[in-house]
């Protein structure tokens, strides 16, 4: 079984353009999951291609910030 944080960061790996993107989490423990397996899908890339982090916040600090 695959996590589900796992799929989302293939998913949005794959389509491309990721670090014009903005993602949104409850907490900041699945934020670092999420960073873990994005880094891992981009390891697993033939391309080896660099990525600029997206930007990623918890529900509270995009609250905070609207």
């Amino acid at each position: 079984m695959i996590p589900f944080l796992k799929q989302v960061a293939k998913h949005y790996y794959k389509r491309g353009d990721i670090q014009k993107r903005c993602f949104i989490f409850p907490n900041r423990r699945s934020m670092v999951f999420f960073r873990k397996h994005l880094a891992q899908a981009v390891k697993e890339d033939a391309r080896h291609v660099p990525l600029a982090v997206p930007r990623m916040m918890t529900i509270n600090d995009f609250f905070y910030e609207v």
